[in-house]
């Protein structure tokens, strides 16, 4: 995929965008035919001639009457060209907001938030205007460039050359001044990605910040960048304004040319008053589209700049199930792992030739230090993640081979790390099948162990939970995550550290769950709580990258 490819964005509003072309089209041609109606007026009050046989009351009604075209058109053009931008800012977010989430889990491991949102948000705006009003602009511009070339050679073709000579030396001058605008603008996104990577999350970990007074250091760290950002956003700036009053100059002195050249033909009784009028309105109009080029190079390198970091997203190739063979049917919940290697870097493996069975309707308890491998076994169970060797199995079936959808419709997973949407209770509880009656919720929550708090509270099942559930204790977002798995009612339940933030009555909650309403599912527990072991069917240990069993105390 290329910065052209892109372009294939406004062929979905062609029909929008060429109307719009068209109208910036007869817009230009209208600035054209103005200083032609002036020439004419000029004649008719210098040299008392009736242009077209009209009077003067008639060439000034025409005149105005072209003005008011102008403006309407110019309307119609400009709105026109703003909504089709608006359409491509729409789907062009969309379409990158549909791509990351079909990502896989390594892409926002190694990314911040903030860069994520910048692109959605900053680079999408920057290169949707480009393509839909830069872009769009250049046809009725080149016209009018041409268009007042032509008039003015057919009056005088010494002037008219001297324009030409004009127009290489000002696009040279936009290149050379223009070159430096693309690093530039390319620090600037970056910086402004860290800044809302460092608000994204700061905000979201609030009380972490207050209880270790954090307010006053992390104040200077974004106030460090947001000064850095502002010193780019000065070099850019500078840059930015240095170009116009560049151009500018170079059109003044190029109107200076025509001025001394246009008297000097005035005098030896080649060029008349009206003519010269004419001559003057036409530069004028040349001088017009200069803006949009001048400004051209520069949104040229902006839109580079930003296309390249959303090229980079998405030529990341996302999750498929193309290659799928079919769907898993998960009836008993049998998982096998054969000769499992996984890691995150070549030389440090995490998972070594990794041989175990958890069987159907058991409970197994996985123990193991922090960075052990206990989580990654989980996530390439989910396919978060692909092994790098070996493969696995649920009831005899490669789940390398099964769609992701059908893989983890099968499995219900209550992460260590709780994520809740910013709704009510229910809809967070429902999350995984929307369609879920509220009878099913209420089960759910209470297999859980959820539904007693949530009755205590003043809406119930409709109390709003804030945003990743900050309204909640840890433990009371712990229950919903648990009656979120349990709703979808899979046949293989996966926890990460299930009893993080209950008290001991919550664990016995937790143990008596395992042991009567989980006891026909296939559940994995991944834990540092050893009085889990108590109610587990099987132990393990991870150690130097093997699943090792661990022989249970008698009870």
């Amino acid at each position: 995929m290329s910065f052209l490819s892109l372009f294939k964005l406004l062929r979905y509003h062609k029909t929008a965008l060429s109307l719009a072309v068209l109208l910036m089209i007869a817009e230009s041609l209208i600035s054209l035919s103005i200083p032609y109606f002036i020439g004419q007026f000029s004649t008719s009050i210098l040299d008392q001639q009736n242009a077209f046989g009209w009077s003067i009351g008639q060439i000034c009604l025409a005149w105005v009457g072209l003005i008011i075209l102008q403006a309407v058109l110019r309307f119609e053009s400009t709105f026109r060209t703003n909504i089709v931008g608006a359409e491509v800012l729409n789907d062009l977010s969309c379409r990158l907001y549909d791509h990351v989430q079909m990502l896989p889990m390594a892409y926002f491991s190694n990314r911040k938030k903030g860069e994520i949102l910048s692109l959605i948000s900053n680079d999408a705006n920057v290169l949707s205007y480009f393509l839909s009003g830069v872009l769009t602009g250049l046809v009725p511009a080149a016209l009018l460039v041409f268009g007042a070339i032509i008039m003015m050679a057919q009056i005088n073709l010494s002037i008219a050359l001297i324009i030409i000579i004009t127009v290489p030396v000002f696009l040279i001058t936009i290149k050379i001044v223009g070159k430096t605008i693309r690093p530039i603008s390319e620090q600037v996104i970056k910086h402004q990605a860290g800044a809302i990577a460092i608000a994204t999350e700061n905000f979201g970990s609030m009380q972490l910040v207050k209880a270790f007074n954090r307010q006053g250091i992390e104040s200077k760290k974004f106030r460090k960048n947001a000064n850095q950002v502002l010193d780019l956003r000065t070099r850019l700036l500078r840059i930015q304004a240095l170009i116009s009053p560049l151009i500018q100059m170079i059109i003044s002195i190029g109107i200076v040319f025509i001025v001394v050249v246009s008297a000097l033909h005035y005098q030896s009784g080649e060029l008349t008053i009206p003519s010269l009028i004419t001559l003057l309105m036409y530069g004028l109009v040349f001088a017009k589209p200069m803006s949009t080029f001048a400004g051209l190079y520069g949104q040229l390198q902006q839109a580079r700049g930003s296309s390249t970091r959303i090229l980079e997203v998405f030529n990341v190739s996302p999750e498929s199930d193309d290659k799928a063979q079919f769907d898993l049917n998960c009836e008993r919940g049998s998982i096998q792992f054969n000769d499992v290697s996984f890691a995150y870097h070549a030389s440090s493996p995490i998972l070594k030739n990794v041989d175990v069975v958890f069987d159907s309707g058991s409970a197994s308890i996985i123990l193991g230090p922090n960075g052990a491998g206990k989580t990654s076994l989980i996530h390439l169970l989910m396919r978060f993640m692909e092994p790098q060797s070996g493969n696995i199995y649920i009831d005899d079936q490669a789940i390398a081979d099964c769609s992701l959808v059908s893989l983890r419709k099968a499995i219900g997973l209550v992460s260590q790390d709780i994520a809740l949407c910013d709704g009510n209770i229910l809809d967070n509880i429902a999350y995984g099948l929307p369609q879920a009656s509220e009878a099913e919720i209420v089960e759910a929550a209470k297999l859980a162990g959820a539904d007693t708090f949530i009755s205590e509270l003043k809406d119930g099942y409709y109390t709003k939970v804030g945003e990743n559930g900050v309204l909640l204790s840890g433990g009371q977002r712990q229950r919903i995550s648990l009656a979120r798995a349990l709703v979808i009612n899979p046949q293989i339940l996966l926890f990460d550290e299930p009893t993080s933030f209950t008290d001991d009555a919550g664990k016995l909650e937790f143990s008596k769950l395992l042991a009567k309403s989980l006891k026909d599912k296939t559940v994995i527990i991944v834990t540092h709580d050893q009085q889990l072991c108590e109610v587990a069917d099987k132990v393990y240990k991870i150690q130097q990258g093997t699943l090792a069993l661990v022989e249970k105390e008698p009870s």
